[in-house]
C-alpha cells in the first residue's frame, strides 16, 4: 500500500500542500469555497469527524470557524504534519492515526465529512463497513457530507496508457519508468494501473481503484444504510446538481 512507502506517503504529502493543484487535496481555493458552505450548513460549535483527513487542511480551517474537530487518517506523515500544524495554531483539533474502517464511535459526532472522493476509492464491501461505521459515529439526525465522481468526470480525465521515464519523481526518488494504462469495467468502475521499473529492483504495481456514483445509486445506497433526507449537488461548494456533472456532492442525515 502507498502508506506503508516511505517515501511515497512523504510525496503524497507534498501534493496534498501544493495549493495550486488537484493531486491528493483540491487547490485550496476550492477548499476554501468548501469549507464556507460546510460552515453554513453545520450547527455552530458541531463535533465534526473528519474521515480521511490528511493533512488537516478542512479540519484546521473548520476549527478555525468554532467547530469541534476529530481527523482520522491512515497516513502518519499527514497526520504529524496536521497534528504540528494546528499546534502552531493554537487550535484544539483531535487527530488519530487510524484506518478508518476500524473506528468504533457511537453516536459521538454532529457531523461526519467524507472529502474528495474517498468514499469512491473503496470496493464495495469496505464502502459499505464505512458507510455502517460513519453511521454509528453520528448522534441522531446527525449530518453526512461527502463527494464522488460521477462517471462523466472518469470518461474525461481518465484514458491513459503510455510510459515515461524519470529521473526521480513521485514514486521513486531516483530514475525509473512508469508504465501506466486505465481500464473501464461495468458499474462505473475503473482501474488505473501503473507499473514502476527501477533498474536491479524489478517491477512494482500500483492499481488505483475508482467507483463512480449516479444520483440513484447514491440515493438508494445511502438509503439502505439508514441515511434520509438526501440532497444532491454538484461539488461541495453548495453548486445545484447537474446531471452532467463530472462530481456529486452530497448532503444526507442519519435517520
Amino acid at each position: 500500500a502507498f502508506w506503508d512507502d516511505e517515501y511515497i506517503s512523504t510525496r503524497i504529502l507534498e501534493a496534498h500542500l501544493d495549493p495550486y493543484i488537484d493531486a491528493a487535496s483540491r487547490r485550496h481555493c476550492d477548499i476554501n469555497a468548501s469549507v464556507r458552505w460546510i460552515s453554513s450548513i453545520l450547527p455552530p460549535g458541531a463535533r465534526v469527524l473528519d474521515v480521511g483527513c490528511g493533512p488537516g487542511l478542512y479540519a484546521q480551517r473548520l476549527a478555525d470557524k468554532g467547530f469541534r474537530m476529530v481527523g482520522l487518517d491512515i497516513n502518519h506523515n499527514a497526520i504529524g504534519y496536521a497534528e504540528e500544524s494546528a499546534e502552531k495554531a493554537g487550535l484544539d483539533i483531535e487527530y488519530m492515526h487510524q484506518n478508518y474502517l476500524h473506528m468504533d464511535f457511537k453516536e459521538e459526532f454532529d457531523a461526519a465529512l467524507i472529502i474528495y472522493g474517498e468514499l469512491g476509492s473503496l470496493k464495495n464491501t469496505d464502502r459499505d463497513i464505512l458507510l455502517e461505521r460513519v453511521h454509528d459515529a453520528l448522534r441522531p439526525g446527525g449530518i453526512l457530507i461527502f463527494d464522488v465522481m460521477t462517471l462523466n468526470h472518469r470518461r474525461i480525465h481518465s484514458r491513459v496508457k503510455d510510459w515515461y521515464f524519470s529521473p526521480g519523481g513521485f514514486w521513486r526518488p531516483g530514475p525509473h519508468f512508469v508504465l501506466q494504462q486505465s481500464f473501464e469495467y461495468d458499474g462505473g468502475i475503473f482501474l488505473l494501473r501503473q507499473a514502476i521499473l527501477e533498474q536491479g529492483k524489478g517491477i512494482v504495481v500500483y492499481d488505483l481503484w475508482d467507483h463512480t456514483y449516479e444520483a440513484d445509486e447514491m440515493s438508494e445506497l445511502l438509503q439502505s444504510h439508514g441515511f434520509t433526507d438526501i440532497k444532491l449537488y454538484s461539488d461541495l461548494a453548495g453548486k445545484p446538481y447537474r446531471e452532467d456533472g463530472e462530481w456529486l456532492g452530497v448532503l444526507c442525515r442519519k435517520a
